[in-house]
């Protein structure tokens, strides 16, 4: 995923890292992120470029600092593997998608559990916020869209 000014990079890697690199010279940004126990299915900047957030088949989503790497906080509520996370438009909430064919969406200033939705009938893989909406898609080609407004 991009930085939102497009300078950096960060990916996931199925040794359970998380990596910045710059986007111009291909280069990895200091030491790989290291607290996910498996593999790292996706990763998000936050809209002002402070915090990445990853998930991960260990059933956890991390966020870390993005200016020095450090962890400053986890999430956890879901049952299997994180397929997918999405910071909203205004970075206040993200929202996650996992085999255990719940969306969730999350207050990202305390990591509190704003959402929790079953409707999927087999593993959600994706998300994305939209204006006051929120629409995933899971394994079985089912697209749901949510109303997301606070």
């Amino acid at each position: 995923a991009f930085s939102p000014d497009g300078t950096r990079i960060v990916s996931g890697g199925a040794d359970g890292t998380v990596r910045v690199w710059d986007a111009d010279s291909r280069r990895p940004l200091g030491d790989p992120l290291v607290g996910h126990r498996f593999a790292v299915f996706s990763v998000a900047f936050s809209p002002d470029g402070t915090r990445i957030i990853s998930s991960s088949a260990d059933n956890t989503i991390r966020v870390w600092d993005a200016a020095t790497g450090q962890m400053v906080g986890q999430l956890t509520g879901h049952q299997q593997p994180v397929n997918s996370v999405a910071f909203s438009r205004d970075g206040r909430r993200l929202a996650t998608a996992g085999w255990d064919r719940l969306v969730k969406v999350w207050r990202v200033a305390d990591g509190k559990e704003l959402l929790s939705r079953p409707g999927h009938d087999s593993g959600v893989t994706s998300v994305a916020f939209g204006d006051g909406r929120l629409v995933s898609a899971d394994e079985s080609q089912t697209v749901r869209i949510w109303d997301v407004k606070e």
